[in-house]
């Protein structure tokens, strides 16, 4: 197995040679690799406590663009009460919140694309994921008693900044609450990506290459499969640094790559049409 990482990363020439393996070992060797990108992943989502810092500021972002939209009440006595109640529920990306007064069942909202719903009952919150709850939270758990709705117009930048960061402090204890689920979901996710855009982005590639005289459709996929293990690496840069590009630049060795391991096959040459 090392000649043939060592052939996919630095020695296109040799990848052909390696056109008969088992394509069922090859697959799986392909989704280990996949496997790996997981793995920054894994260990940021497990190094991380509370929500990311870029989701505080969308949030905050969010509730000043929609100040005027938001209602006005109290927490009191882990009681809220509503003063004066606007729409019945604010969508951001991936996230709906309700107020009480709403007749909405948090499962209608799959079908809108929108992941997580957050119910604010009379004395406790509710989290859902995909229509299915998996938190719930009294008002005095989350320290949020004695909180007013209104905070975001508060005129002393102090005390509105003490107030964004209750909220904050709240949703790092429900995050931190449902942390071993959103590692899971968000392994898996990138996981699955990676897995599902190589093994097509190669199929795509095996595909457009069936004019080529004395390779079967299963040697050809497994040409183009270590021709583009530089994809998969690039996509591991990609997860570690944040660097997009890797990625891309990835698919671009890839076809190098493919081409020079065909032209190392001098006996095989595109079918004249």
């Amino acid at each position: 197995m090392f000649r043939r990482i060592k052939a996919s990363l630095a020695s296109p020439s040799q990848i052909s040679s390696f056109r008969k393996d088992n394509i069922g070992l090859v697959l799986l060797y392909i989704i280990c690799l996949c496997f790996l990108v997981s793995i920054p992943t894994l260990i940021k989502s497990v190094k991380r406590n509370g929500i990311p810092e870029q989701t505080k500021l969308e949030i905050r972002s969010f509730l000043v663009e929609n100040r005027n939209n938001l209602p006005k009440g109290t927490i009191e006595n882990n009681t809220l009460t509503i003063t004066e109640q606007k729409e019945g529920f604010y969508l951001g990306d991936v996230m709906a919140i309700e107020f009480p007064t709403d007749d909405i069942e948090p499962i209608q909202f799959a079908s809108q694309n929108i992941y997580y719903v957050l119910r604010i009952n009379d004395h406790n919150v509710e989290l859902y994921f995909l229509g299915n709850k998996i938190k719930t939270a009294t008002y005095t758990e989350l320290g949020l008693d004695g909180f007013d709705l209104a905070f975001v117009d508060i005129a002393d930048y102090k005390t509105r900044t003490l107030e964004f960061e209750r909220i904050e402090h709240a949703m790092d204890s429900v995050f931190n609450d449902i942390k071993p689920m959103w590692v899971t979901i968000n392994v898996v996710a990138v996981f699955v990506k990676t897995v599902f855009i190589t093994l097509i982005l190669d199929l795509v590639f095996a595909f457009l290459s069936l004019g080529i005289r004395g390779l079967t459709f299963k040697e050809i996929y497994i040409i183009i499969l270590y021709s583009f293990v530089v994809e998969i690496i690039g996509r591991l840069f990609d997860e570690l640094y944040g660097l997009d590009f890797c990625a891309y630049i990835g698919v671009i060795l890839g076809i190098i790559y493919y081409v020079i391991a065909l032209r190392s096959m001098t006996v095989f040459r595109i079918e004249d049409k």
